[in-house]
């Protein structure tokens, strides 16, 4: 983008705008100036206004637009057995409670995942990350890592990491859909009660 006329990025810029519902009077020629300036220097994570009710946001080697705002919270207890909407999210998630001989072929892969029940001890809850969230992702040997590393190192934009659901009980997290489940959680030799947990779009 930045290579391209300046009279050029001005035009992609108003149409770009135009297309997220803002009029032409919402960005004046000193702010399109000011956007310009800022896409020229700015760092993975900063974001500016870019419109009314729309900023301009660098995340790694993509400018995104989208509503400004910091996205609402949501915490919503997990129905064991049965089927939890996630409605912000047009997602919804579905639990079943197995034996652990009658699981066969079904296990984890990014959008179910399967837990020994009997390891977790409080209520579940898909709730939104919170500062200090940590896990021990299955397969790394029991090493603790901040959510906030795994979304950087997936190069996740900031503005859908609020937007991604976490399994959690209590303090624990135990899934992050999509990216890994914490290995305290899964089945083993030991286990008799498994819990499936699968993530379906609604629309």
């Amino acid at each position: 983008f930045n290579s391209l006329l300046p009279g050029v990025r001005r035009r992609v810029l108003r149409m770009a705008a135009e297309r997220m519902g803002a009029s032409r009077r919402g960005l004046s020629a000193v702010r399109t100036a000011e956007v310009l300036g800022f896409m020229e220097q700015a760092q993975t994570g900063r974001a500016m206004e870019f419109a009314p009710g729309l900023e301009l946001g660098r995340d790694y080697e993509a400018y995104v637009i989208r509503p400004s705002g910091v996205p609402q919270a949501f915490d919503l207890p997990l129905a064991v057995p049965g089927r939890t909407p996630l409605h912000d999210l047009s997602l919804i998630a579905e639990t079943e409670l197995l034996c652990a001989g009658g699981v066969g072929s079904t296990g984890n892969y990014l959008w179910q995942a399967v837990f020994d029940y009997a390891t977790i001890t409080g209520p579940l809850r898909f709730r939104s990350r919170r500062p200090g969230d940590r896990m021990q992702p299955a397969g790394m040997g029991g090493r603790s890592r901040k959510l906030q590393d795994l979304f950087t190192d997936l190069k996740m934009p900031q503005a859908k990491r609020d937007r991604v659901p976490v399994l959690a009980s209590g303090e624990d997290i135990l899934w992050v859909p999509g990216i890994r489940t914490d290995g305290r959680f899964l089945p083993g030799t030991g286990t008799q009660t498994v819990l499936q947990v699968t993530i379906r779009k609604t629309a």
